[in-house]
């Protein structure tokens, strides 16, 4: 089974991890009502808990290519390369603990496969924002563990 988490920041991906980093993804969502039964908000949690995989540092960037094989170049005309795991573990947690490393409210799309890389589920979170983020590191193995906490911005009420 796989999953892939991209977090899109003015719509533009700037965090892709796959199933090397996450182990765990839960998401529910609390409906709190109102007096009238018609007026209730949702709102939608997610937990990521995953690797911080330090075997990951010396990997090599890919570089992008488009449908027919031709690079990618961003305006400039240098090569765009992939998000690497290993730095998409950072910008997570920079996005965690650095409150001005970026806009706090970020677009997250979880996908989920199968063995063979069927699609099972996509979900969409808008205005996601982190509420709280750990990470723990082991001696021995030299890898940590992180568990990041999203909510989804309540919908503005008029």
């Amino acid at each position: 089974m796989g999953v892939l988490l991209e977090v899109f920041k003015d719509g533009e991906k700037f965090i892709r991890l796959t199933n090397h980093s996450i182990k765990d993804v839960f998401f529910n969502s609390e409906k709190a009502t109102d007096i009238s039964p018609k007026l209730h908000t949702i709102t939608k949690n997610l937990v990521i808990e995953g690797l911080i995989n330090t075997d990951l540092v010396d990997e090599e960037p890919k570089p992008l290519t488009d449908d027919y094989g031709a690079p990618v170049l961003d305006e400039d005309g240098e090569q765009q390369y992939e998000l690497l795991e290993i730095d998409s573990v950072r910008q997570l947690t920079n996005w965690a603990i650095v409150p001005e490393y970026c806009e706090p409210y970020c677009d997250v799309s979880v996908t989920l496969t199968d063995a063979g890389g069927d699609l099972i589920k996509t979900e969409e979170f808008e205005n996601m924002f982190v509420v709280g983020f750990e990470e723990e590191f082991d001696d021995r193995h030299g890898n940590g563990i992180f568990t990041v906490y999203l909510r989804e911005r309540e919908p503005a009420k008029y």
